[in-house]
């Protein structure tokens, strides 16, 4: 077993090593150790090391650990030969690998006969064929929109695709009791790529399940995460693991001293709960499906013979497919979108350029970023710098008439009590120096004094100094028109909005 510090970030073998830990109220949890026990051990320095791998490169194979007729296997793709076939371990000259044990799944293995296997690969799958039996299972299990739809259907073919992939968005469910956005999670849990599945999912064991080898060896799919904006913790490993390349450093305590590790945390997410966490950053990187309660054709919590062993011959489908496709990557699409609206939704329509899914998929993306749009305009933020854009003038502004501007309640309705403003819709507070923080850390205002003659008293003024092309950019974020009075002379206005 190995232990971890979660405020430290520490982990170790002895549960001793974390007195001080413990004396300090740090929360130390305990979970198996897969790698740096059992994967990189070797028993003596002629022999060679027995590595354990989930998927990945090894040489010139491709490989995907399933089970073959009940025993670990390896389904490989020959980058040489271009052809596919099991191993039960593959050799080179300083490491044995293996595919992971039956004790080791998480989540169902991908279970093949040799008959099932042979018939598989024996031929090339379909794209469109796997869509169109992914698209029958939304419609029976899944109450919603053909958009919401057409979402699910593109987000379950993306988890086998995640090879190709750069960036990605994460899905979240939100609704009532008995509203269908866990039946939607379970839809994932089931034909998702290797999910893990879970409530209140330990950080912890977020980390061992995505490991130290290869990106992106599973999903991760959480219920019931509306309270998620409490753990600190797990909020900056969602929000930080949307991009490949993401790491996650951890220290480990051996016993000739310490090692540094880095855990490789982008994978595709997916979420459930009553209400969605306010970590904006979180926020920034969901598309919220907001489900109602409504009658499916059938309950995917209460599965019948046939549709269990279809669904499970449709998830095998799947990673052949992965594994048959492994070279060809995903097709290219100019998509027009830009930034995080590019990070966020290029590789989904990529997923889908060139099946009969294609436009729908742009209407998916044309809804989705609106709605994140429509999050930053309507933010507190967006109507702070709609504030600070009709009190200043030539890009500079007073901070005493900033802050009666904001109190008074015309663009952001609250009350002002002992010098701190709280806004009625979230309950948030502004205070004199929070606002100062956000115009030199958000908007790029230098704070700059000026001093002015009051019945001859000399008085020093705050003001801040705004560059203008960040300002007109800020404007197009926001959505924020600025009027020519806002503008020196000889410059123009903008309508702040993005093209679309």
């Amino acid at each position: 077993m190995r232990y971890q510090c979660m405020s430290c970030d520490l982990v170790g073998l002895n549960y001793d090593d974390f007195e001080d830990c413990r004396c300090n109220r740090h929360e130390v949890l305990e979970f198996p150790d897969q790698e740096d026990q059992k994967n990189l051990k070797s028993t003596k320095s002629s022999k060679k090391i027995q590595k354990t791998k989930v998927k990945g490169l090894i040489g010139n194979y491709f490989v995907e650990s399933i089970t073959l007729n009940g025993k670990p296997y390896f389904l490989c793709y020959d980058k040489l030969t271009k052809t596919i076939l099991p191993k039960d371990k593959i050799e080179d000259e300083e490491t044995i690998y293996v595919p992971i044990s039956m004790e080791e799944y998480g989540y169902p293995p991908y279970s093949f006969s040799d008959e099932e296997l042979d018939e598989l690969i024996s031929g090339n799958i379909s794209k469109e064929e796997i869509l169109d039996s992914l698209k029958k299972f939304i419609d029976k299990f899944i109450n919603a929109n053909e958009n919401i739809k057409h979402l699910i259907l593109g987000d379950l073919f993306l988890t086998y695709s995640q090879e190709w992939m750069t960036t990605t968005h994460f899905l979240y469910f939100v609704g009532e009791t008995e509203s269908g956005k866990s039946s939607a999670l379970h839809l994932f849990k089931i034909l998702g790529y290797r999910c893990l599945y879970g409530v209140d999912i330990p950080i912890a064991d977020i980390y061992n399940f995505l490991g130290l080898d290869e990106e992106a060896t599973g999903i991760v799919a959480e219920d019931e995460a509306q309270e998620l904006g409490f753990n600190r913790d797990k909020i900056r490993l969602y929000k930080n693991s949307y991009a490949k390349g993401s790491l996650k450093p951890i220290i480990i305590l051996l016993k000739n001293g310490r090692k540094q590790v880095f855990y490789k945390t982008f994978c595709f997410k997916v979420f459930a709960g009553e209400k969605v966490p306010t970590d904006k950053g979180f926020n920034e990187r969901l598309a919220v499906i907001h489900m109602v309660q409504g009658h499916t054709e059938k309950n995917i919590k209460r599965l019948d013979q046939d549709d269990l062993l279809s669904l499970e011959k449709l998830r095998k489908q799947l990673l052949v497919w992965k594994t048959q496709n492994v070279e060809n990557g995903l097709d290219q699409s100019d998509s027009g979108l830009k930034a995080r609206d590019q990070e966020l939704w290029e590789d989904y329509l990529r997923i889908l350029t060139g099946t009969k899914y294609e436009e729908a998929s742009k209407q998916v993306v044309k809804f989705y970023t609106a709605q994140r749009h429509g999050k930053i305009w309507d933010s507190l933020e967006a109507r702070i710098f709609k504030s600070v854009v009709e009190t200043m003038k030539d890009y500079s502004l007073v901070f005493k008439d900033l802050w009666t501007s904001i109190t008074a309640g015309l663009n952001i309705p609250g009350d002002l009590e002992r010098g701190t403003f709280t806004e009625h819709e979230t309950g948030k507070k502004i205070t004199q120096n929070s606002l100062a923080k956000l115009l030199e850390e958000k908007f790029q205002g230098i704070k700059k004094p000026k001093y002015e003659q009051i019945d001859e008293k000399t008085r020093k003024i705050t003001c801040y100094v705004f560059d203008q092309n960040v300002v007109e950019k800020l404007s197009t974020k926001y959505n924020v028109t600025m009027g020519l009075d806002s503008f020196p002379s000889g410059a123009s206005g903008i309508d702040g909005r993005e093209s679309t």
